[in-house]
């Protein structure tokens, strides 16, 4: 007798429809298994590979398929409707929109990522703030950072990033609109004493640093371009030619490549005034300078065509003009020939006075004049 019952109340309970639809707690299943109950209907139907969970709460029909193929499987919704991911507190976490937009909800939710179950980074928010980080430094194990790319393209090291702009045609395109005051503020070191470096592979060439902390001599508070050792420090113009250059050794050269000269000018020089610190020319008023004759000074210009101590025509076109060198020796000339002035006015007194004495000797012996 019970049997009977069990039979009977199953068959109350479960309609399987001409379709082979089953029903539980409805006579008209319209899924292959559908469950009815006070909200709303739950049905599940198979078909191509595909297990679809639909469930009807007043008009409103939600189906999420279940599919696996040849190409994997996938989980989503259908009829416009979004999908959520929830956690055991039945907060929602992820949610899938519509519009193809990825919501993570909740307090400062964060995409976390592991590389062969070690920790890598992850992409964080905090208010309305976003954060992207590598592995920070382990000081329990040891275990240096990560480091951070930022890049598009194929992996590693192709495509172009912009910020602020939408076709960069460069690595690294940074844009942004004038200001009022007219500055366009696109890049920010900031630090102590922060450091921009040019690299090439293994090779370093050239910095820009900000001295902000108190540095060693002989370098003072301020901004610093440098270049490493065997390189020179560049500046062009005009479609990348040479303007100026700041060799390895410390030279200057301006219209040159191979300044010779801590300054090296390939060109005119126009400047109100020049201070020139060197030796002066006061030698020449020691006791022992060897101050030569006029006769010794005129038969050195007729043998070299030129004063004596001072370069030829033909030295100074083959090896230049030293200002400061040449400023001394003719400073020295002018010394030479303020002692010969004196030497020859004392000459001309003396002679002015010899008649007067010569006069005064005759009335002496008695002799007229």
């Amino acid at each position: 007798m019970k049997r009977y019952i069990l039979s009977f109340v199953t068959l109350l309970a479960v309609q399987v429809s001409i379709a082979q639809n089953v029903g539980i707690g409805t006579n008209q299943p319209l899924h292959p298994l559908t469950v009815k109950t006070l909200s709303g209907n739950l049905g599940m139907a198979h078909t191509n590979d595909t297990v679809t969970l639909a469930t009807k709460v007043g008009k409103q029909v939600v189906d999420i398929p279940f599919s696996y193929g040849m190409d994997g499987g996938w989980l989503g919704t259908r009829s416009n409707h979004p999908l959520y991911l929830f956690t055991n507190n039945g907060n929602r976490q992820v949610a899938f929109k519509t519009n193809f937009e990825t919501e993570f909800l909740g307090q400062r939710p964060a995409l976390t990522f592991y590389d062969n179950g070690q920790y890598a980074g992850q992409l964080r928010s905090f208010g309305r703030n976003i954060a992207l980080n590598s592995m920070p430094y382990d000081f329990g194990d040891g275990i240096a950072p990560g480091t951070l790319y930022l890049q598009t393209g194929d992996w590693p090291y192709n495509g172009n990033i912009a910020i602020g702009d939408s076709s960069p045609n460069f690595k690294v395109t940074i844009a942004h609109p004038v200001l009022s005051n007219n500055q366009t503020l696109l890049l920010k070191l900031k630090g102590t004493n922060p450091v921009m470096t040019f690299e090439e592979g293994a090779q370093r060439y050239g910095y820009i640093t900000a001295k902000s902390q108190t540095p060693a001599a002989p370098f003072t508070r301020g901004l610093l371009i440098g270049a490493e050792a065997g390189y020179p420090i560049m500046f062009s113009t005009n479609n990348y030619g040479l303007s100026m250059i700041v060799a390895n050794n410390g030279n200057v050269g301006i219209g040159t490549s191979n300044p010779t000269y801590k300054l090296s000018v390939n060109g005119n020089v126009r400047s109100k005034e020049v201070i020139v610190e060197s030796g002066w020319a006061d030698y020449v008023f020691e006791d022992n300078y060897p101050l030569l004759s006029l006769k010794e000074t005129e038969q050195f210009i007729l043998q070299n065509k030129h004063l004596p101590g001072i370069p030829s025509a033909k030295e100074i076109q083959q090896n230049g003009l030293s200002v400061g060198e040449l400023q001394t020796k003719m400073m020295a000339k002018i010394e030479e020939l303020t002692l010969h002035i004196i030497e020859l006015e004392k000459k001309m007194e003396a002679l002015q006075k010899q008649p007067i004495a010569d006069a005064k000797t005759g009335l002496k012996n008695g002799l007229q004049p």
